[in-house]
């Protein structure tokens, strides 16, 4: 019998022994350092604190998607463990403070967030190897063109914690091919299969208790945020457009201000790092400037710590880089693992160019070439460019165009403040990730 990592029983167990070892981790704490600081802890200040620890331990276990079981890999999780723990201790002493609650010491959340690390570091890595044992991965078909499946059954094949087992590719829906899905667990229909077809899949799978993964299309991602509405009694999805409204464009460059200038405070010391460091290791330019489109088409000067040789492109004229590139500097190779080459950013935002959030600016040369094979590529110009965006958090640096394109569409179409938020702190764990440089 399967274990299923989507069963809400089985999430909500899991997500109460995060919680819990969250809580007892405080707990915990109190001892070593009664220990060494005798009577400096009040219990009753303490207590009043807990609620607060949860419901700020819980946003960021949601922001970092810790509550995903087996979704990631134990390393990756422990990241988002990490981040969150992180975190929500900042969060908490500032609320300590604010609440006047002095007799909880700081060093209480040093204490805390060591012995916390150490039981999530442990437990993890046994829930890891025991899904890996429980958890038989589902048996699933593609169903699509041949270039796209066997681009698709590369990728299943490759993560293995997802748990799927791609048994075969389809191309054409005949006889054989029901027969072959009648024995799949899960169908995947890829984005270039005919209505019809997406359809009888459809209709097939949930008579037969299938599950199905549809990759979607842009017109399938609009109306999957569009709003059910009448026309008299005609019942019609209502799909508005992907412009921001007035408040929400103002709300945004509030956010992006206050953003830029508290991350230029708090990263100055690293740019500093970073200039020096590029000066030294060839005597180039510090900076590298380029001409990059943003919201409408306009062009601007964007900014960035160069990590490519010198006049890089002078002979081959433009070309994308990729995550093995021989004109990256070695020093270079640092600033782009780390994300430090995009801090200089930071400065397109304040004046106006780039938002803090959004898709990624591409050259007019990209985005003409992009374009004549992804016509929907344009859109992406409905709202300003950004420094990150829901492609970089979700996605990888080879991630392909098509796809990021889809995840700057989601984004797109379902903007909010707090979605913004969260591909903001999001970016932190894809500093830290090995799988977001692959």
């Amino acid at each position: 019998m399967r274990v299923d990592r989507k069963n809400k029983t089985f999430i909500s167990v899991q997500g109460a022994i995060d919680l819990l070892i969250v809580y007892l981790s405080y707990y915990l704490a109190v001892f070593p350092f009664n220990f060494s600081h005798p009577n400096q802890i009040s219990v009753n200040d303490f207590i009043l604190l807990i609620p607060f620890i949860m419901v700020i331990a819980f946003i960021f276990f949601q922001i970092f998607n810790v509550f995903d079981y087996g979704e990631y890999s134990y390393v990756d999780t422990i990241i988002a463990i990490g981040l969150s723990g992180l975190l929500t201790n900042i969060a908490v002493v500032v609320i300590a403070f604010g609440l006047n609650q002095t007799g909880v010491p700081s060093k209480l959340f040093i204490f805390s967030y060591i012995i916390q690390m150490i039981i999530f570091g442990i437990y993890k890595y046994f829930v890891d190897r025991i899904y890996q044992v429980i958890l038989k991965a589902k048996q699933v078909v593609i169903v699509g063109c041949e270039s796209d499946t066997s681009r698709v059954w590369s990728k299943i094949n490759n993560i293995s914690h997802k748990g799927f087992d791609v048994m075969a590719d389809i191309h054409e829906l005949n006889e054989d091919a029901m027969a072959v899905i009648q024995k799949a667990e899960a169908i995947f229909i890829m984005d270039d299969v005919s209505e019809d077809d997406k359809l009888r899949l459809l209709k097939f799978g949930i008579e037969a208790d299938k599950d199905i993964y549809v990759i979607p299309n842009a017109f399938e991602i609009a109306v999957n945020q569009s709003r059910f509405s009448l026309v008299d009694d005609m019942p019609v999805f209502f799909i508005r457009n992907c412009r921001l409204a007035p408040e929400q464009r103002f709300m945004k460059r509030m956010f992006d201000v206050f953003v830029s200038i508290l991350m230029i405070l708090l990263t100055s010391p690293f740019m500093l790092v970073a200039a020096i460091g590029t000066k030294l290791h060839d005597k180039g330019p510090v900076f590298y400037r380029q001409e990059r489109i943003t919201k409408g088409g306009r062009a601007f000067g964007l900014i960035k710590f160069r990590t490519m040789v010198v006049d890089a492109e002078k002979h081959s004229g433009p070309v994308l880089a990729t995550d093995k590139d021989d004109r990256i500097t070695g020093f270079g190779a640092f600033l782009r693992m780390t994300r430090i080459d995009e801090l200089p950013q930071l400065f397109n935002v304040l004046r106006g160019d780039m938002s803090i959030v959004g898709p990624r600016p591409e050259r007019q040369f990209f985005i003409d070439e992009i374009s004549r094979e992804l016509p929907d590529f344009r859109q992406r110009l409905t709202v300003k460019a950004g420094i990150t965006g829901l492609a970089q958090v979700s996605g990888k640096y080879s991630t392909q165009p098509v796809d990021k394109l889809k995840f700057d569409l989601m984004y797109i179409t379902n903007y909010s403040m707090i979605l913004d938020i969260r591909i903001l702190l999001q970016t932190l764990k894809v500093v830290f990730s090995k799988e977001s440089h692959k």
